[in-house]
C-alpha cells in the first residue's frame, strides 16, 4: 500500500510540474477573427483557395524517418517542385558529415544562412540544370527550437518554378493584395486581433 501511495504521489507530482506552466482557466482561446478551432471548415462562407504547393508525407526506413513531398497546384499540377527529407540520425555529427559530402560532391562549400545564435545551421547551395532551371538544395540542423522538427533536414526545390505556382494561385483567385496604410496602434479594433 505505501509502494502504490509514493508511485501515484511521484506521478501527481510530475503532473503537476508538467503543467505548472499551463493555465486553467474558463476563458481558453479557441477564436481569431471568425474562424474557430475545432468547426468545420466548410461552414465557412467566404473565399477561400487551395495553397499553391500541395504536400505529401511519406514514411521511410532506414536513414530517413520521412519525406515531405511539395507538388504544384496550378501552373504544374501533380508535379514535384520541392523535397525535405528528415534523416533518423539527429546527431551534429551527422549534419557536419552530410555538409562535407555534399561540399565534396560539388566542389563548393556552400553559403552560410543559420542563425549567429547556433539554433539553427543552415547551408545552401544555388544550381542551374541543364534545362536552366534554378535548382536550390538545403541542409538545415536544429537542436533547440522545437518549433522546427529537430536534427538534420535536406531540401531540393525549383525555387523559380515554385514562386511561379505562388502566381498562378493569385491570378487564377484574382488576389488582391492590398497595400492599405496601417491604422495607429491607438486606432486598432483589439477585438478583432486577439484570440478569444
Amino acid at each position: 500500500m505505501q509502494k502504490k501511495n509514493i508511485f501515484l504521489s511521484f506521478f501527481s507530482l510530475i503532473f503537476v510540474l508538467a503543467f505548472a506552466q499551463t493555465v486553467f482557466s474558463e476563458e481558453v482561446p479557441e477564436k481569431i477573427s471568425v474562424f474557430s478551432l475545432g468547426s468545420l471548415i466548410a461552414s465557412y462562407e467566404c473565399p477561400m483557395y487551395n495553397n499553391y504547393l500541395s504536400t505529401k508525407v511519406v514514411p521511410m526506413t532506414g536513414v530517413f524517418r520521412k519525406a515531405s513531398l511539395y507538388s504544384g497546384t496550378c501552373k504544374s499540377p501533380g508535379e514535384i517542385l520541392k523535397m525535405k527529407f528528415k534523416y533518423r540520425d539527429r546527431s551534429r555529427k551527422f549534419f557536419n558529415a552530410l555538409h562535407e559530402k555534399i561540399a565534396e560532391q560539388y566542389d563548393q562549400k556552400g553559403v552560410w544562412e543559420g542563425d549567429s545564435f547556433g539554433i539553427l545551421s543552415v547551408w545552401k547551395w544555388h544550381f542551374i540544370d541543364k534545362d536552366g532551371q534554378s535548382v536550390s538544395l538545403a541542409i538545415e540542423y536544429n537542436e533547440k527550437n522545437t518549433e522546427l522538427s529537430m536534427g538534420t533536414v535536406i531540401k531540393l526545390a525549383y525555387p523559380v518554378r515554385i514562386e511561379e505556382e505562388k502566381l498562378c494561385i493569385i491570378k487564377k483567385n484574382k488576389i488582391e493584395v492590398e497595400r492599405k496604410t496601417l491604422p495607429d496602434i491607438e486606432d486598432l479594433n483589439w477585438q478583432e486581433l486577439l484570440p478569444q
